[in-house]
């Protein structure tokens, strides 16, 4: 399987290199209509009740703690997790429902049964603990009665998580948070975890925030017997207290109290696409414009994207002026430079870069050589992941993406996510072709259709970037970036 995932990447990456113009005439192709398939239309507004008070929303939350599962096995804390944020919300002045152990059909009922009985101008928190499974990019909820022995009676049995964002969007809350305490490993080793080998995938929100108390292929812990999970502990502790505090406050603190505590080892994260700001006020929460003033609940389709997981260096520390294009240059120029060096320029290069020594250019093109080998040296893949590392934890995209695909080879699916979805978010058109491939191959979540196309977007762009630029002048940086090139090509 790692050969002919390797196979099938390397492949890719030399058929890229050899294929600029076919690129190129593919980017005169209006990528707009490469698009994944269309969304749902936008849900009618519910804007026309009006709030508690100016720009105050109640709030109304469901939590299930599901535990005492037949077939699978048992955990114990989900029901005291779920009381334990019950505590907190009402100190809030939420209104809360809790349910235990519920059945696969109990719980699609309870879910249906909350979006349908509600009013209008209610904001809404629907939490969920216990085990989920995640197959082809879809993550399925799993009630107590579930069978896990084979995919298909997992999706037979389980509740898309997808369904349920969906009745979400058309039930149209002014505003709703969808947090889910499972996770990836195998629950029958020894170290209490929620969820199955699978693992759960990424979710996309569309005018929603969804938190997950672990990111996509890594675990999360139940926790000792008898106490709280990391998650639903450091959750109700960001909750506690009577200041306003915004949401996405809450959530960061929430993250980054699980990663201390767990001592890295479980990374939460989440996404919102909320329309506003959500603020949590003493008894009511609030929604507010970027500039912070208190609004109406409104429906508008524009929304805010923010996402976070505590392990993730800030985009584009060291290079914010850098465009996708100008990454696309450098990768293809670096690519000219390695393949124009002889097997003594190679071997003096990697003893250079072994050193610590060299500029950032130089460790990247090690890199290359060190993961895909060369006549003039064998492959080493763990050296060229940490010759990248501290390029990538730097902002550069072209070692995010270099050590995404690294990953990706080495079947570590979830750092290859982490690096590779952090690259795309910079529109580098190689980090776009990756994360349509891993969506098409259900390793993200996704319609694989869409993600097909998303790859074929990602080689459109590529070609684009590719394309000379009539009547630009180069910057100060890619002239030095140029110069510097010319001194590797000329082994200096």
């Amino acid at each position: 399987m790692q050969d002919a995932a390797q196979a099938r990447l390397l492949s890719r990456r030399r058929w890229l290199g050899q294929s600029m113009g076919a690129a190129t005439a593919l980017a005169s192709w209006n990528t707009a209509s490469l698009a994944a398939p269309p969304a749902r239309p936008a849900p009618a507004s519910s804007a026309s009740a009006s709030p508690a008070g100016a720009g105050e929303l109640p709030l109304r939350v469901l939590l299930i703690g599901n535990g005492a599962y037949s077939h699978n096995a048992v955990l114990r804390n989900p029901e005291r997790d779920t009381a334990l944020l019950a505590r907190a919300f009402q100190a809030r002045g939420a209104q809360v429902q809790v349910l235990s152990n519920q059945s696969a059909s109990q719980l699609d009922g309870a879910i249906r049964a909350f979006l349908q009985n509600r009013s209008r101008n209610e904001a809404l928190w629907l939490g969920y603990s216990g085990h989920a499974v995640q197959i082809a990019g879809r993550n399925y909820l799993q009630g107590v009665d579930s069978d896990f022995s084979t995919p298909q009676r997992v999706r037979e049995r389980g509740l898309d998580l997808d369904l349920i964002l969906g009745l979400l969007e058309r039930a149209a809350p002014p505003a709703a948070v969808v947090s889910i305490d499972a996770c990836r490993n195998n629950p029958f080793e020894p170290e209490r975890t929620r969820g199955l080998s699978i693992g759960l995938a990424a979710q996309e929100p569309k005018g929603l925030c969804v938190s997950f108390s672990t990111a996509p292929y890594t675990k999360a812990l139940d926790g000792d017997e008898g106490q709280n999970s990391p998650y639903a502990q450091a959750l109700a502790s960001a909750l506690n207290g009577q200041q306003n505090k915004s949401l996405d406050l809450v959530l960061r603190e929430t993250a980054d109290s699980v990663y201390r505590s767990t001592r890295q080892r479980q990374i939460p994260e989440y996404r919102s696409a909320l329309r506003s700001e959500w603020w949590f006020g003493p008894r009511s929460i609030s929604l507010r414009d970027s500039r912070g003033t208190s609004q109406q609940p409104v429906s508008s389709s524009a929304s805010r994207e923010v996402s976070y997981r505590p392990d993730e260096p800030q985009a584009q520390t060291r290079y914010p002026q850098t465009s996708a294009s100008q990454w696309t240059q450098l990768d293809r120029d670096l690519q000219t430079a390695l393949r124009r060096m002889g097997d003594a320029q190679v071997q003096e290069m990697l003893r250079t870069t072994a050193q610590g020594r060299g500029d950032e250019h130089l460790k990247l093109v090690s890199a290359m050589v060190l993961e895909d080998g060369h006549p003039g040296a064998r492959k080493q893949p763990a050296q060229a992941r940490k010759l990248l590392q501290p390029l990538a934890q730097q902002g550069n995209v072209l070692a995010q993406t270099l050590l995404g695909e690294s990953f990706y080879i080495a079947r570590d699916y979830a750092e290859a996510y982490k690096w590779l979805s952090l690259a795309a978010r910079s529109e580098f058109p190689r980090a776009t072709i990756d994360m349509g491939q891993m969506i098409a191959e259900g390793r993200a979540a996704g319609d694989p259709t869409a993600g097909a196309l998303q790859a074929l977007k990602g080689m459109i762009q590529q070609g684009q970037a590719a394309m000379p630029q009539p009547n630009t002048v180069p910057s100060a940086q890619v002239q030095e970036q140029a110069e510097q090139l010319r001194r590797l090509l000329q082994g200096r």
